[in-house]
């Protein structure tokens, strides 16, 4: 799969054609990623794809923010860091091969009503239900709803570069040349809540340490950035490992989370 490709492309979709379905093919193919999607993080997630009746008694409601959409991907995992981490990573790995397909999809995490989405996942109580995404084909023109809501997250505007990720230190800014620099450049145009961009970095030689904001949302936010970051560093030639933050240096009101030597 050409992630690099998935991530340029990428774009909240909340409004679908409901006259157009997804295949038995575009289905399998869905479920395959979600199958084989993984996170170097452990912890217990859940991941489901499930079909609603848009006009029966399992008509999910997102409080008008979704339109036209059946189906949905459905995501639960435990209380711990590395749950949340690992589902959106996860989460992200199967959104790409969604948009690769042509298809849209949008990760919500508190506006929609979750009596239904919670029945259809029939998740164990160790992993609850946090996350639903529809997924299917975007309508031609966005509702007004949709546009107010992409106004309303600030989900066109992007923190700067610079003020994100450093080298050597908290600030110089890390350099064009750096292996790590396009990997960064795809893990800032990440999608987060309410585009907070809850996470920071620091490169230090081969290695670099990523940080976040304490919060749950703010973990989910971060598995889909170092998704975004590990898949285009690894199309992009440069191989590695994950390791601790035991020797990471302090960042005064953000928490150490993970580091990724690069090995070649």
């Amino acid at each position: 799969m050409d992630y690099i490709k998935a991530i340029e492309i990428r774009r909240s979709v909340r409004t679908y054609n409901p006259d157009k379905s997804l295949s038995d093919k575009e289905i399998s193919t869905i479920q395959e990623a979600i199958d084989s999607a993984w996170s170097p993080f452990g912890g217990d997630v859940a991941v489901k794809l499930h079909r609603f009746d848009l006009e029966g008694k399992q008509t999910p409601s997102t409080y008008g923010s979704v339109s036209g959409a059946s189906w949905y991907m459905l995501v639960g995992f435990a209380e711990d860091r590395d749950s949340a981490l690992s589902a959106g990573f996860k989460q992200a790995q199967v959104a790409l091969k969604i948009f690769s397909m042509g298809l849209g999809t949008n990760w919500m995490t508190d506006t929609f009503r979750g009596g239904v989405f919670k029945q259809a996942a029939g998740f164990p109580d160790s992993t609850p239900l946090r996350v639903i995404m529809p997924v299917g084909y975007p309508a031609e023109k966005p509702r007004l709803m949709e546009k107010l809501t992409h106004k309303m997250l600030g989900s066109a505007s992007r923190k700067p570069f610079d003020s994100m990720f450093f080298s050597g230190d908290f600030e110089h800014p890390v350099a064009t040349g750096s292996p790590f620099y396009k990997p960064l450049e795809y893990m800032h145009s990440a999608p987060s809540a309410y585009n907070k961009q809850p996470w920071r970095a620091l490169v230090k030689g081969n290695k670099i340490y990523f940080y976040q904001e304490p919060g749950q949302e703010s973990l989910i936010g971060m598995g889909i950035g170092l998704a975004q970051f590990y898949f285009s560093l690894l199309q992009l030639g440069h191989t590695g490992n994950w390791g601790d933050t035991s020797d990471a240096p302090a960042h005064k009101g953000w928490e150490p989370i993970t580091s990724f030597s690069i090995s070649d």
